[in-house]
């Protein structure tokens, strides 16, 4: 809803003019289609849509050719959610007025709404020929680019608001973001370092240190997630990142200490749960790696991977039955988990039950379990 709103507030600039360029066949009839438009501006910015859009079908009745109104009303009809009818009034605008670079921005933020990511790449390009040097609608092509995963293209984008403003943190922070979603980490880390040469801070860094990560430079991204907690002293999400790290580095009594205070501030994340057990698990501490295997399924019944994880324990301590069930929890929840099925069919083995415990295993392998 914030991108609708600030997409509105772009068009809040049409809508306040939409009046002065309003034709019609009689002077009466524009003054009175002018009046109900300028009635239904009020209502649009109180936030009372539904209002605005009674109003400017009023001014449409009095003067069917303005073009403008049919696009305030379809901002108003966007506003409340009311997207195909948004669309339409959009067509109407621009079936009127077939240049209307406004009619053609806000129906594509419409159709990004919509998840018709396709459509708005048509709408911005017919933008950017119309008005080649308008830098907005790059950006927002880029971000719908980037909804279909075609990166380059959106970093083609980027690269076109950068020849326009070359100093823009902003927008290299966006195509660092980018070459991170493309898998281009060392490309993302060249962006990142003119951001935080410029204007350091917490997200950048964070980001940095996941990029640096994706490539096991841990110490490099320990460094940055460092820098990020010390502007962001609560961000569960980056100690649960340099835990990872410090796993991956063997540190173990670090990892568990950064999946605690990740748990500390937001408690209700199953991932931070899971990850703490999995690391007692590593530590064979095998009661807490229990303790918080429980708390990940209770927050999380539909991990698959904490009831199997779960499951081992339980069949390392011999009680099959338990790790069963755990192991179906686990295949119901994911049905090609070839790991549940391998060690369902142990339990089954281990409690003589060789037809079960062979269907298991022929399962696993159908699935691509290695021995």
């Amino acid at each position: 809803m914030k991108k609708i709103l600030s997409a509105l507030l772009i068009a809040g600039i049409f809508l306040i003019g939409a009046t002065v360029h309003a034709e019609d066949n009689s002077e009466e009839k524009n003054f009175l289609s002018n009046q109900k438009a300028e009635e239904a501006l009020k209502l649009f910015n109180a936030g009372d849509y539904n209002g605005a859009i009674k109003l400017y079908s009023e001014a449409i009745d009095f003067n069917p050719d303005n073009a403008a109104a049919y696009l305030n009303r379809g901002i108003a009809r966007t506003g409340a959610n009311q997207f195909r009818s948004a669309i339409q009034d959009y067509d109407k605008a621009l079936q009127l007025k077939p240049d209307y670079i406004e009619a053609y921005l806000n129906r594509a933020m419409t159709y990004r709404h919509m998840r018709q990511f396709k459509r708005a790449i048509q709408d911005y390009d017919k933008v950017a020929a119309l008005k080649p040097d308008y830098v907005e609608v790059y950006l927002q092509r880029a971000a719908a680019y980037r909804q279909l995963n075609q990166h380059e293209e959106a970093i083609q984008d980027y690269n076109k608001v950068l020849e326009f403003n070359p100093n823009s943190a902003q927008i290299y922070f966006n195509r660092a973001n980018t070459f991170c979603e493309a898998e281009q980490y060392e490309r993302a880390i060249e962006d990142y370092d003119k951001v935080i040469a410029s204007e350091p801070n917490y997200q950048t860094y964070y980001n940095r240190g996941l990029a640096y990560r994706h490539l096991n430079q841990c110490e490099r991204a320990i460094e940055d997630y460092n820098k990020a907690i010390e502007l962001n002293p609560k961000s569960a999400a980056v100690y649960n990142s340099r835990a990872g790290a410090y796993r991956h580095l063997n540190k173990k009594k670090q990892a568990i200490r950064d999946y605690s205070n990740a748990i500390d501030f937001n408690p209700h994340s199953a991932q931070y749960y899971y990850n703490r057990g999995a690391t007692y698990d590593e530590l064979k501490k095998y009661g807490r790696a229990m303790e918080d295997y429980d708390m990940a399924i209770k927050l999380n019944p539909k991990s698959a991977t904490a009831y199997n994880s779960r499951a081992v324990l339980y069949h390392r301590s011999k009680k099959y039955r338990q790790a069963i069930d755990d192991c179906t929890k686990a295949i119901e929840n994911n049905p090609n988990h070839f790991n549940a099925y391998h060690l369902r069919g142990r339990c089954y083995k281990a409690l003589g039950e060789d037809k079960k415990a062979q269907a298991d295993f022929d399962k696993a392998k159908e699935l691509g379990y290695k021995d």
